[in-house]
C-alpha cells in the first residue's frame, strides 16, 4: 500500500522541478551537441596536411567524451534535488484530488510560456533543415566536404537550443504529468471486489451441476 501524496510534497516537487528545469536544458542540450566537435575534426582531416590527421581527429573526439560527460554530470547533479522525492518520481504514491486539482491549475497557469518555447523550439527544429540542404547544394558546386560537415553542425546546433529553450518552460506540465500519475484507490477497491462478483457469478451453473459443497464459495451443503 504505498502512501498517499500530499500538498506539501506535491509543492516541493513541483518548485524542484521550476528550479531544475534549466540544468535539465543544459544537460540534453549538450549530449546532443557533444558529437559536433568529432564531426568536425573528421571533416577538418581532409581539409590539412597529413601530419595534423591524426590530432584532429583526437581533439574532436576528446572534446566529444567532454561534452557528452558535462551533460551527463548536469543530470546527475539534477537529481539530487529529488533525492526526497523519489517515490513520486518512481510513482510509488497514491493520487489526492487536491493535489490534482492544484497540479492541473499550475499546469494550466503556466501553460502560455510553455506554449510560446514550444514554438520557438518548433520553429528552430524546422530551421535545423535549412544547413543541411545548402551545404548539400554548395558541397555539390564546390566539391568541397567542409560545407556538409558545417551545416550538419549548425543543424545538431539548432536541435540542442530548441531543446534548451523548451524543456526549461515545461516544468508545470511535467510536475503535473508526474503527480497525476499514481495509483489510484479506485483501482484496489474494485479489484478487492472481483473475488465476490465471481462467486455470484458462478453460484448458479455450479448449484445447477449439482456442486453442493464446495469450499469458499458459500454454497450450504
Amino acid at each position: 500500500m504505498y502512501p498517499v501524496v500530499t500538498l506539501p510534497e506535491a509543492q516541493q516537487f513541483a518548485e524542484a522541478r521550476r528550479q531544475t528545469g534549466r540544468l535539465l536544458g543544459w544537460g540534453v542540450a549538450l549530449c546532443v551537441i557533444a558529437p559536433a566537435p568529432m564531426i568536425i575534426g573528421a571533416g577538418l582531416s581532409g581539409a590539412i596536411d597529413g601530419s595534423r590527421d591524426y590530432w584532429a581527429t583526437l581533439i574532436g573526439f576528446l572534446l566529444n567524451l567532454g561534452l557528452f560527460a558535462a551533460g551527463a554530470l548536469i543530470l546527475l547533479w539534477r537529481r539530487r534535488f529529488f533525492a526526497n522525492l523519489k517515490h513520486l518520481t518512481d510513482g510509488r504514491f497514491m493520487q489526492n484530488p487536491v493535489v490534482s486539482s492544484w497540479a492541473a491549475r499550475l499546469r494550466a497557469d503556466h501553460e502560455s510560456s510553455r506554449s510560446h518555447a514550444l514554438m520557438i523550439a518548433i520553429g528552430l527544429w524546422i530551421l535545423a533543415a535549412v544547413p543541411v540542404v545548402v551545404a548539400g547544394i554548395l558541397s555539390e558546386l564546390t566539391d568541397q566536404n567542409l560545407y556538409m560537415v558545417l551545416g550538419v553542425v549548425i543543424n545538431i546546433a539548432l536541435i540542442a537550443a530548441g531543446l534548451c529553450i523548451v524543456l526549461p518552460a515545461s516544468w508545470a506540465s511535467s510536475a503535473h504529468e508526474t503527480l497525476t500519475a499514481g495509483r489510484t484507490s479506485g483501482r484496489r477497491r474494485s479489484g478487492l471486489a472481483q473475488p465476490e462478483q465471481l462467486r455470484r457469478r458462478h453460484r448458479p451453473h455450479l448449484l445447477a451441476r449439482g456442486h453442493h459443497d464446495i469450499p469458499g464459495l458459500g454454497v450450504p451443503g
